[in-house]
């Protein structure tokens, strides 16, 4: 017997929608928008602590520069009355028990003077460490001594527990709660069928130089269901068949065009 080739063309374009019928994905939608609230809230809670962090190494900072200089102007009279209580001595006036005293007020102020530079430079480094910047780039900003600031703005906190609700830890577990809320709606959902709508369009045609032919045009519209047992039903309509043809087969009902 001679062989038959039959030649078929097809070339369709799918698609499937999932209708929310139960509201499975409104609270899984609802649980990942609480989730990114929760790691803005988290953020927030960082960069209130590196500024609070800031603040108080720069006032830190400030505040031992201001006490080097107290202490450097204090060898400096310190020194100057050394030098006094000496001539004084030499003259008689006074005896060594003074110039040893003298001596000692003088030497132990100069002493507090290393670790006063230490402060600062471990300061330096912090401070560049939470802003991001070299340690000399800090220092060349913080080299000129500066008066501490002076803030005495009032501000309204309101009623204490409110001011409570907006701490950010709060306000991370309080979106936390919810997005788990959510999430077990959606899994509640989850018992309820899914309702899906597909769709495709395309054009066939067992000549491959007529496929782009409108007769050849090919759509199918289908509502699958699943988790309970339904009957499909489909649109479909094929090139090369009489119009107005319609068969029922397989649970769909096809039209043949």
């Amino acid at each position: 017997m001679p062989q038959t080739i039959t030649q078929y063309a097809d070339a369709s374009l799918s698609m499937s929608w999932e209708v929310d019928v139960f509201g499975s994905i409104r609270n899984r939608v609802k649980a990942q928008k609480e989730n990114f609230a929760v790691s803005k809230e988290e953020y927030n809670a960082v960069m209130v602590s590196l500024c609070a962090q800031v603040a108080s190494v720069y006032i830190n900072l400030r505040e031992l520069q201001q006490e080097m200089d107290v202490v450097m102007q204090n060898c400096l009279s310190q020194k100057a009355v050394v030098e006094i209580t000496q001539k004084r001595y030499e003259t008689g006036l006074v005896s060594k028990l003074d110039v040893a005293q003298a001596q000692s007020v003088y030497y132990s102020t100069k002493a507090s003077l290393p670790t006063l530079e230490a402060g600062i430079i471990q300061y330096t480094n912090t401070l560049g460490i939470l802003m991001g910047l070299y340690s000399e780039d800090v220092k060349s900003l913080t080299t000129n001594p500066r008066p501490l600031p002076d803030y005495i703005e009032t501000v309204g906190i309101g009623i204490p527990a409110n001011l409570l609700l907006r701490h950010p830890d709060i306000r991370s577990a309080e979106r936390q709660i919810n997005a788990q809320a959510a999430s077990l709606g959606a899994s509640k959902s989850d018992w309820w069928p899914q309702v899906f709508v597909k769709s495709s369009i395309g054009f066939a045609s067992h000549d491959i130089d007529k496929i782009a032919n409108h007769n050849s045009l090919t759509y199918e519209i289908a509502p699958p269901y699943h988790g309970i047992s339904f009957k499909e039903e489909s649109w479909h309509r094929q090139p090369g068949l009489p119009k107005h043809n319609w068969m029922k087969r397989s649970g769909s009902l096809t039209k043949r065009c």
